[in-house]
């Protein structure tokens, strides 16, 4: 859009409360007239967003799009049941928590009363007095992670939280002026079961990712009694990831429910970051792939495991991978940081393959699958040699192990080969019982592979010398079409099972994360915690 020189002039007059005025002021005191002007409406601004965040909140709109935004949001409000889909950072999601927040504070309140002006969304679409919402996320970590900071971020001040930081379900009460009764927002998950739905009513469940399997079927039945016990409704957000599973058969195709499906494009959200980043990588990706990630279009991927994963979007150089982290002089980080907690995923083989999974966390929770190995017809005792080496450490005459230029925190091996996990851990190399159960870690790793509200997905692949192989397990992993419940084919599945011990392991770990420490460590203090372990192995050697 471009402004000719008489429009400026006439805004400026508006501005200015004399349309005259800017006729007859120079260049130089027309700028000295507008300036304090828009410093005063950008403090008032920001002073809004801090106070007032969700009063300042935007819907996008198309002029010629069939759905937008806008659209797609009042649509949701005045529907039994709404599936929302939509291409990666197309905006459905955080449509969907403006209007989370809007119920929950009720129609009187003030920012939902500013917002409603803003976005011209008719009033009536939103209960009277303030009301409890239930945000379901597909996993206790993803709402920990996704779910809660935004809406926090949209709150406004003086909003109580409980369990903000739980694994388990958490909620948040903000006082609403004039009413005894509390807005509620809580956060549940798919994975709690639906049993932990029964009894519970709101005005609004919002689930976000579509439910998978028959859990999740009976997480939306148990969303939709709650919701029609109070007049309410439910709406589900996601981009169909999953190719054609019963959410695409019974509520895309079939209406069940009652329900009613909209899509909106990636490409005409003007309000989304790097829109020229957005559009090169769409370009790169295959015709179906870029429906899917474009316009929220399901594509047929019958019998993949993981069909979340994407080369363009997961498989990433490390450079790439990185450059969205400033390290402490502001630059693009150019290698894992040492206090970034890493970890470590193991699959045993004696005739197969052994597989090795290295992984970092990031800040932001994405986790950064560094390094992969694979080899077949090597002694334990070797693959610890071999893992100490890769840690960049150095045996001495001794015997021990020094120098490790990396510290894994913890680290998960094949729980059904306890005698290797001891073989290890007898050669300095720790190493537990990762999670047993199948079925949980794969639905660990298809979480993890989700694309988040930020628009970057919750686990990167750096490309490296065996990330080749990785890559073409996970684009091979399939389910067995002849078995008549759900059991993957064994073949080529090793590095997708060390990935999947340390996905599920990062996902249950309850130690310290980066975000819990309070700085970096300096090198010096590094240099003196290495100092000090060498001392301590050697005066075990010695002992």
């Amino acid at each position: 859009m471009t402004i000719d020189r008489a429009e400026l002039r006439r805004l400026c007059g508006i501005a200015l409360g004399d349309p005259t005025l800017a006729d007859l002021l120079g260049p130089a005191e027309l700028a000295a007239r507008i300036a304090p002007i828009l410093a005063s409406r950008l403090e008032t601004l920001r002073r809004r967003q801090v106070e007032a965040p969700l009063s300042v909140a935007r819907l996008w709109t198309h002029p010629t799009a069939p759905c937008d935004q806008w659209t797609q949001v009042v649509g949701a409000l005045s529907r039994q049941l709404t599936v929302a889909l939509g291409g990666n950072r197309s905006g459905k999601t955080y449509g969907a928590f403006q209007a989370d927040i809007a119920v929950a504070l009720g129609r009187y309140h003030p920012h939902t009363v500013a917002w409603c002006k803003l976005n011209r969304i008719p009033p009536e679409t939103i209960p009277v007095g303030p009301q409890e919402v239930v945000l379901v996320a597909p996993s206790s970590g993803s709402s920990r992670r996704d779910h809660r900071p935004t809406i926090d971020a949209m709150l406004p001040p003086g909003a109580e939280w409980y369990g903000r930081n739980s694994l388990a379900e958490a909620y948040v009460r903000i006082t609403v002026p004039g009413h005894h009764r509390q807005a509620t927002v809580w956060f549940k998950s798919v994975d709690q079961g639906a049993k932990s739905y029964k009894g519970s009513q709101a005005y609004r469940y919002h689930i976000d990712e579509e439910p998978e399997g028959p859990e999740g079927r009976a997480v939306l039945e148990e969303c939709l009694r709650g919701a029609s016990a109070v007049g309410g409704h439910v709406v589900i957000t996601g981009t169909p990831q999953a190719g054609l599973t019963w959410m695409v058969e019974d509520l895309v195709m079939g209406g069940a429910y009652g329900a009613v499906t909209t899509r909106i494009n990636s490409l005409h959200n003007r309000f989304a970051p790097n829109p020229e980043g957005l559009r090169r990588w769409l370009d790169s990706l295959d015709p179906d792939e870029r429906r899917m990630r474009e316009r929220g279009e399901w594509i047929d991927r019958k019998g993949v495991v993981y069909p979340q994963w994407t080369r363009g979007a997961h498989l990433v150089s490390a450079a790439a991978a990185l450059s969205a982290y400033a390290g402490p002089d502001g630059e693009p980080l150019q290698s894992i940081p040492s206090h970034w907690p890493r970890f470590r995923g193991v699959d045993f083989g004696q005739t197969a393959p052994t597989a090795i999974v290295w992984g970092a966390v990031a800040p932001d929770g994405v986790i950064h699958v560094y390094r992969c190995i694979r080899a077949s017809g090597v002694p334990y005792t070797q693959w610890a040699e071999v893992i100490h080496e890769e840690e960049g450490a150095s045996r001495g005459l001794d015997g021990v192990w020094t120098g490790h230029s990396e510290t894994v925190e913890i680290a998960w091996g094949d729980p059904s080969d306890p005698e290797a996990i001891a073989t290890l851990c007898l050669c300095d190399v720790p190493t537990v019982k990762a999670h047993r159960k199948h079925e949980t870690g794969i639905s660990a790793v298809r979480d993890a592979l989700r694309f988040r509200t930020d628009g970057r997905p919750g686990l990167l692949v750096h490309i490296s010398e065996g990330s080749t192989a990785l890559v073409q397990e996970i684009e091979g992993y399939r389910w067995d079409p002849n078995s008549k419940i759900p059991k993957v084919i064994k073949a080529r599945d090793h590095l997708v099972d060390a990935l999947r011990y340390l996905v599920r392991g990062i996902q249950l770990y309850e130690g310290p994360t980066v975000s819990d420490r309070e700085r970096a460590p300096s090198f010096e203090d590094r240099d003196r915690v290495k100092a000090s372990e060498e001392e301590r192995r050697k005066a075990i050697a010695s002992a």
